[in-house]
């Protein structure tokens, strides 16, 4: 029975092929977590860019104020947006919770909600869960879910 626990130059040699394969491994997985929910991942961020740039806008006064032109415009890329999310089959944390943040936005009427769904602010609506309706709660569970596997 061979005792001896010192490791050779050798068997260190022999394991660095395999240590720096591991070490590219992690990143390997996220760029392809990243590029299989791609079109989700983008799509939430067209959305956020334009909720953003709509929450900065004041109310416009009437239909022909040049601000609703604008809004328009902004809420017909956040609808966009939001079509590409909910149509496509999400494969990754990630992507699931994207489409959860966008199914509990639509639970939300208040602008400073919305404003905290965009930013991604779970601390913000735990303080809300309770106005929520049953669905809304649901989402809510499965959000906070996939966010503790680290999405």
């Amino acid at each position: 029975m061979n005792t001896n626990t010192t490791t050779s130059r050798r068997t260190l040699i022999k394991a660095a092929p395999v240590a720096a394969a591991a070490a590219i491994i992690p990143s390997a997985v996220v760029a392809n977590a990243y590029e299989r929910d791609s079109p989700i991942i983008a799509a939430w961020e067209r959305r956020q860019a334009a909720y953003v740039r709509y929450q900065q806008n004041p109310f416009p006064e009437d239909a022909n104020d040049p601000q609703a032109a604008e809004d328009a415009a902004l809420w017909a890329i956040i609808d966009e947006a939001e079509e590409v999310i909910r149509s496509t089959a999400a494969t990754t944390p990630r992507g699931v919770e994207i489409q959860l943040w966008v199914a509990l936005y639509h639970s939300f009427t208040s602008r400073e909600d919305d404003a905290a769904i965009t930013r991604g602010d779970l601390d913000h609506l735990a303080t809300k869960e309770g106005t929520l309706d049953w669905g809304g709660r649901l989402a809510f569970a499965a959000l906070r879910s996939v966010r503790a596997m680290g999405a």
